[in-house]
């Protein structure tokens, strides 16, 4: 039987089979709890019902077991009142929040009484999940309403303590410069309720909803259970709005234009000046409801942006237009099964870009981005004890990069920042997948002296990739293209051309996965306890052949101990293995076939040029003795034993609720990376010399090893022990329930990482530095192995908060304060003399962490003026102001580290070197806008 028959088996199974359902599907959290008398005895047999806005039908009805325990699972993320009702004794109601992943504990009490005689609903449940000790934050449809962001989910998530440039943890990964359109870091996991969605290629993901159809944010590291896989840093799991049994629907609109925005260049830098922006609307409409009354539910979605972006002084506007469609529905089938299906489709097009001042659209190009993600679930209980789950996900997506001259070389003038010619690569990255998930889930409340929650569960996953992509001026001495690059190089300029620059590479990833877990309450301890199997996959599509056969064994072991019994004081620890996602990127291009032999020529030259005549660089550049080295990236061996790279990761916390609406947490994790994939030089009979070498910039004299002679090198996918990553984080952390007025949450967070391999995007991904191994000029560099990662900001404080005050009129801030990252200074290995190693490309002048970049302050606002429309309907007129503090340097990746790293088109302008090192890379302009007034109304019903 194939795997594929095998869970549409499995599904059809769980349909056939199921029993009394609680009625909405979710990936989402639960109640649970145990009543009892006054006396502290235990109560069977009360009636116990949850009510909600998020039921499909009006309520749910459950008795009590044999110890007095009940237990809802599988609840939408919302409000529910639980009522509890015995024969003898006063009735109760309890007022719970349900959050996703999470266990809402009720301790009932209940005295001596008539059942129709109600007691008020009372406060909400304790605030601390006294029965996980996974690090988890949820973000609320409050927050995503009240937060003043950029409407997208990776802005609400690195909001959470711990997260910065979009990775997790010090895992590391942001993957911005590779994918445009693509969103989050390589390290995490990406899920669309529940059913992973990441990216094939790099492990980001190209799958955004309208930030409207977003129910809630469920965002897991460290301490999770067995279920949880392919990630290292963190799961971020988007949990989308279901209609409900009434109609309700809002409609939103926010602009903002030039005329709204700041200037953050303070230092008048050319390069950094900020595209001008014509016009910036987003709007949204969404609207759910009952189609059958307490049977079948809608949720619907659609989104319009729309910008025009002109290169800094210039005219040259493009066109970016963001879509965005999602249909949802709920069937309660029966009071025994609920069936979930959803569509979302979030197309992107980008005409026009890259038009410059000097040359106009020389080098202009279109990018596009369809993504179209279908989803179903269908769940089941076997009477009240056990629940079944099938989830199915699939993906399929396509991102284009079209230059408008494809009969032209593309020629890069670094020194002054101009392209010419012509786009110079394109691209069309088609790539699917198709993810399913069956679990059960089996709970027995008087097993061996304590109650368990048994849950098992199996999946498969099959994603691929395809890539077309060459560059463009193909002529008879290039025929796949080539591409041209000038860097400064005193009074000369040096020209580097590389040709047969082409990708026609095809990669498949197959993952059987299966795991088993078991959560275990003895009195005030819960344990989490599990173990999963995961066999990932890579494979050449081309050829067939498989480049990576991973087995991965994860165990997993947890502990919440509550030390008062009340869940105000929770000791929790946990300590685990979680294994990286294999994205195909990498060892799909050096292990699979499809791609070409790169070949890089070298000319410096003193000899007056012009850019516009590429075909003078192609005869004076691409010859023999210009030659400088080629990468032959075509089926390169795959040692014999390779592993999945890995992280082993503890955490131990202390949580304690302050009073009736707050809590504090104290939280330290330990991280350790290894099992890095390399590019190995697994057979390297090159001969070296040592020779001393000062590095005037900095004043500091070290060893670096020439070529002598041997060769030629032959490179291997391998692993190897000196490289790896630490990590420790200490997190302060403090939260209060909102109320209807006032919300608060702040976090302080502590960072110290080491390691041989960085822990940028290179440090995920792997593969970004050719044949370090066996290179002493890295591995007996001092500076390679001393200092911080680059990523690691040593201290993180975020608070975010919002208040309601009189007049209708809400006032919300996301404050963020981040100490600047540690870089050393690097040069080319071409620009030292007497360095001649090919493939020692930046040489390290100084430790890593030898200086800091400025700390950062990012300040985001919102006021907010509602008005009642009647009936219901509610307006909102909305003024955000984004970077309030007007940060001239981001949080991003990009900031240049090379001393020769130049502004060029400042330099241009002034007729002398600017360097740019140490300082702000033209590259990341646009991950670091100035201050931005967006101005926006929503109306809601």
């Amino acid at each position: 039987m194939t795997r594929k028959l095998f869970f549409a088996f499995v599904l059809v199974a769980a349909v056939m089979a199921a029993g009394p359902l609680l009625a909405q599907m979710s990936t989402t959290g639960e109640i649970v709890g145990v009543v009892k008398a006054e006396d502290g005895t235990v109560l069977p047999g009360a009636t116990v019902t949850v009510e909600g806005a998020a039921l499909i039908q009006r309520s749910i009805t459950v008795t009590t077991d044999a110890i007095g325990v009940f237990r809802f699972p599988q609840l939408t993320p919302g409000t529910y009142v639980v009522r509890i009702e015995l024969t003898g004794f006063n009735a109760r109601e309890y007022r719970v929040v349900v959050n996703v992943g999470r266990t809402s504990t009720v301790p009932v009490e209940l005295s001596v009484g008539r059942a129709s005689e109600k007691v008020a609903v009372r406060a909400e449940v304790p605030l601390i999940d006294s029965t996980s000790s996974k690090i988890s934050t949820s973000f609320t449809p409050e927050d995503l309403q009240k937060l003043p962001t950029d409407r997208t989910f990776s802005a609400v998530v690195e909001t959470m303590a711990g997260v910065v440039n979009k990775a997790a943890f010090g895992a590391g990964g942001n993957v911005d410069g590779y994918h445009v359109f693509g969103v989050g870091a390589a390290s995490n996991s990406y899920q669309l309720n529940g059913v992973n969605v990441s990216n094939t290629k790099f492990g980001d993901t190209y799958v955004s909803p309208n930030f409207d159809s977003i129910q809630e944010i469920q965002v897991v590291g460290g301490g999770a259970s067995a279920e949880y896989a392919n990630y290292t840093g963190v799961v971020v799991n988007i949990v989308t709005k279901a209609g409900t049994n009434a109609f309700h629907g809002s409609g939103t609109v926010y602009y903002t234009s030039d005329s709204l925005r700041g200037n953050n260049n303070v230092d008048d830098i050319k390069d950094l000046e900020q595209k001008k922006i014509k016009r910036d609307y987003d709007t949204s409409l969404v609207l759910g409801g009952p189609l059958i009354k307490d049977r079948l539910t809608f949720f619907a979605s659609v989104r319009y942006a729309k910008s025009e972006n002109a290169p800094a002084f210039t005219d040259f506007y493009d066109s970016l237009e963001r879509q965005g469609y999602q249909l949802r529905l709920d069937f309660l089938a029966s009071p025994s099964q609920t069936l979930t299906a959803m569509f979302n489709s979030d197309p992107i097009r980008d005409y026009d870009l890259n038009w410059q001042e000097t040359v106009g659209d020389e080098a202009a190009l279109n990018r596009t981005q369809d993504t179209e993600t279908g989803y179903l679930s269908w769940v089941g209980m076997w009477g009240e004890k056990t629940l079944t789950e099938v989830k199915f996900a699939a993906v399929k997506g396509d991102q284009k990069r079209i230059p408008v001259h494809m009969d032209a070389a593309q020629v890069s003038d670094y020194r002054i920042g101009v392209d010419y010619n012509s786009g110079g690569i394109y691209r069309d990255e088609p790539e699917k997948r198709q993810h399913t998930l069956a679990t059960l889930t089996h709970y027995t409340d008087n097993f061996l002296g304590g109650q368990h929650e048994f849950k098992v569960g199996a999946e498969y996953e099959e994603a691929s990739n395809k890539i077309n992509q060459y560059t463009t001026g193909a002529t008879p001495t290039t025929p796949n293209g080539v591409l041209f690059w000038i860097l400064p190089f005193g009074d000369a300029a040096y020209i580097t051309g590389l040709t047969n620059y082409y990708d026609r590479s095809a990669a498949r990833i197959k993952r059987p996965g299966a795991f088993v877990q078991d959560k275990i309450t003895f009195g005030r301890a819960t344990w989490m306890v599990g173990l999963r199997y995961d066999n990932p996959k890579t494979l050449d599509d081309n050829t067939g052949k498989t480049i990576f056969n991973f087995t991965n064994w994860s165990p997993r072991l947890g502990l919440a101990y509550d030390l008062t019994g009340d869940a105000k004081n929770v000791l929790k620890a946990a300590v685990g293995r979680y294994y990286e996602k294999t994205p195909t990127y990498g060892p799909a291009a050096y292990a699979g076939t499809g791609t070409g032999t790169w070949t890089y020529y070298n000319l410096i030259t003193s000899e007056p040029f012009d850019p516009h005549d590429w075909q003078w660089f192609v005869d004076h550049v691409i010859r023999p003795e210009n030659f400088s080295s080629s990468f032959t990236s075509t089926s390169i061996p795959v040692e014999s034993g390779i592993k999945n790279p890995y992280s082993d990761i503890f955490n131990i916390s202390f949580d304690r609720q302050v009073g009736a609406r707050s809590s504090i947490g104290l939280s330290y994790l330990y991280r350790k990376q290894r099992d890095f994939v390399l590019l190995t030089q697994y057979a390297n009979n090159v001969t070296y010399e040592p020779f001393e070498y000062t590095a005037p910039e900095t004043g500091r004299t070290f060893t670096l090893w020439r070529v002598t002679g041997g060769g030629p090198r032959d490179f291997a996918l391998g692993n190897r022990d000196f490289q790896e990553q630490k990590n420790q984080m200490a997190i302060l952390q403090f939260q209060s329930r909102p109320t209807d007025k006032f919300t608060i949450a702040s976090s302080l967070t502590w960072e110290w990482g080491t390691g041989t391999r960085p822990n940028n995007e290179c440090g995920v991904l792997s593969l970004c530095t050719n044949g370090i191994d066996t290179d002493p000029n890295y591995e007996q560099n001092p500076y390679y192995n001393q200092g911080q990662l680059k990523e690691v900001r040593t201290w993180q404080f975020k608070l975010q908060a919002s208040y309601q005050f009189p007049w209708q009129i809400l006032g919300s801030a996301n404050f963020r304060w981040v100490s600047g990252r540690p870089w050393g200074m690097e040069n080319y290995q071409y620009a030292i003399p007497g360095a001649n190693d090919p493939y020692y490309f930046y040489v390290l002048l100084e430790p890593k962490d030898a200086r800091h970049q400025p700390s950062v302050t990012n300040l985001d606002l919102r006021i907010q003026k509602d008005f009642n429309l009647g009936g219901g309907a509610l307006a909102s007129v909305i003024l955000d102001i984004l970077n309030a503090t007007n940060e001239s340097i981001g949080v991003g990746t990009y900031f240049s580290t090379n001393v020769q790293d130049t502004y060029g088109k400042e330099s241009a302008e002034r007729g002398e070197t600017v360097s740019s090192t140490g300082k702000a890379s033209p590259w990341s302009v646009d991950s670091a806008p100035p201050r931005t007034l967006k101005v926006g109304l929503r109306v809601a019903f």
